[in-house]
C-alpha cells in the first residue's frame, strides 16, 4: 500500500527545523559557557588556596609575592593580567596566628546575540580563600 505525502507535508519537516535548530544551538552554546565559567571558578579556587598558604606560612614578603603566586597558580585557559588579587591584610607578612584573606576576581565575557554580534555582559566571578 503506497502512502501519499502531501505538498503541504513536505515542507513541514524544514519548518520544524528552522524552529528546532536555533534553540539546539543556543542550549549547546550555553552548556560550553557554563562549564567554561565552572573551570574559571574551579581555577580561581585553587589559586586563591595556593596564594593564601603562601601568605599564611611567610613566605612571602608582601602582597605583590602573594598576587605574583596566584597568577602563576593559574592555567592556561585564564588570563592571567586581568586577575584582580585583594588581601585582607592588605600589608603582608601578615602577624603569627592571624587569619589571612585572599579574594581573586576574574572577568569572564558572556556569550549572548546582540545584533549578530557574540559579546554580550561582562561576568565577575570571585574567589575567597580565608587561612589562619
Amino acid at each position: 500500500m503506497k502512502t501519499r505525502h502531501h505538498a503541504s507535508q513536505a515542507g513541514t519537516a524544514f519548518v520544524e527545523a528552522a524552529i528546532v535548530t536555533p534553540m539546539l544551538l543556543m542550549m549547546i552554546i550555553s552548556m560550553m559557557q557554563f562549564g567554561y565559567i565552572y573551570g574559571v571558578l574551579t581555577n580561581l579556587r585553587g589559586a586563591s588556596a595556593v596564594a593564601a598558604r603562601m601568605a599564611v606560612l611567610g613566605t612571602s614578603r608582601s602582597r605583590l609575592d602573594v598576587c605574583e603566586a596566584a597568577r602563576n597558580a593559574m592555567t592556561s585557559m585564564v588570563d592571567a593580567s586581568q586577575l584582580d588579587c585583594q588581601t585582607n591584610p592588605s600589608v603582608l607578612p601578615a602577624p603569627i596566628n592571624s587569619p589571612v584573606a585572599i579574594t581573586l576576581t576574574y572577568p569572564i565575557p558572556i556569550l549572548s546575540s546582540n545584533a549578530g554580534v557574540l559579546k554580550g555582559p561582562t561576568l565577575m566571578v570571585s574567589a575567597r580563600t580565608t587561612m589562619q
